[in-house]
């Protein structure tokens, strides 16, 4: 792919993301209360400090989906699940300017269930 190639594509990507999370902004609170109730998780809990696989499976997906996909800031998905913002970026892919690259833990989880991104269809 040429340089001018690469640029378009990018550009493409980056508009596609944008109007995704713009057509299917729904609230932090909304998001992790569809998560929790699809997983099986009392909000309670998940905001709790338990590290219990599923919990901890939970606040992954919850942290993708809100920076990834409606473009919520660390620091707000942080302080929305009572955890820290090193926590939070740890589920999420990372960034090198305008693009993301490695394999992020919110992902993976999702790559196993396709139904969380019914929220967004």
């Amino acid at each position: 792919m040429g340089s001018g190639d690469f640029v378009v594509q990018a550009l493409k990507e980056a508009n596609e993301l944008h109007e995704r999370s713009i057509k299917h902004s729904i609230s932090l609170a909304e998001l992790i209360e569809k998560v929790s109730h699809n997983i099986g998780i009392d909000i309670k809990e998940l905001l709790s400090s338990k590290r219990k696989q599923e919990i901890s499976n939970a606040r992954a997906i919850i942290s993708y989906l809100a920076a990834i996909e409606l473009r919520y800031s660390g620091a707000k998905i942080a302080a929305a699940l009572k955890l820290s913002e090193k926590s939070v970026s740890r589920c999420l892919p990372r960034r090198s300017g305008r693009s993301y690259w490695g394999i992020d833990r919110g992902r993976k989880i999702l790559d196993n269930d396709k139904q969380m991104y019914e929220y967004f269809a």
